[in-house]
């Protein structure tokens, strides 16, 4: 399991340079004419213009049966990024992702209501109620 952050603020998805290194994903990366000014969670600021096309695969279960969601998404790389993937706010409308905090499931709407597990935890270590 990795970091993965959702952030309400984000416009873009972002991942984590080292990460992206881990992930054996550079060969991958394509750099864009245009440098873009991003924010992450803890408002630092960085200069990009590295990014790839990301497919992503998030297992859960529809009426109980084990399936798996893909989504396809571009993603800009920033070097020391706070965690290792940050999930922009439209995904979530667009593929209608329901976060649902008092169950920690994660659904998803666009997929039939793929439901998976979520853990969530606030930025600042704070209690979530």
């Amino acid at each position: 399991m990795c970091a993965i952050c959702v952030d309400s603020k984000c416009t873009m998805l972002l991942i984590d340079n080292d990460f992206l290194s881990d992930l054996r994903l550079k060969h991958l990366m394509r750099q864009s004419s245009v440098v873009v000014f991003v924010r992450d969670i803890e408002d630092d600021k960085y200069l990009i213009n590295d990014y790839f096309r990301l497919s992503m695969y998030l297992q859960g279960k529809i009426n109980d049966k084990i399936v798996v969601a893909h989504f396809c998404q571009e993603v800009h790389v920033v070097r020391n990024l706070k965690t290792k993937l940050l999930l922009e706010i439209n995904i979530i409308g667009l593929e209608r992702i329901i976060v649902d905090a008092n169950r920690q499931k994660l659904i998803i709407k666009s997929c039939r209501s793929l439901k998976t597990k979520l853990k969530i935890k606030s930025k600042n270590d704070i209690r979530m109620k």
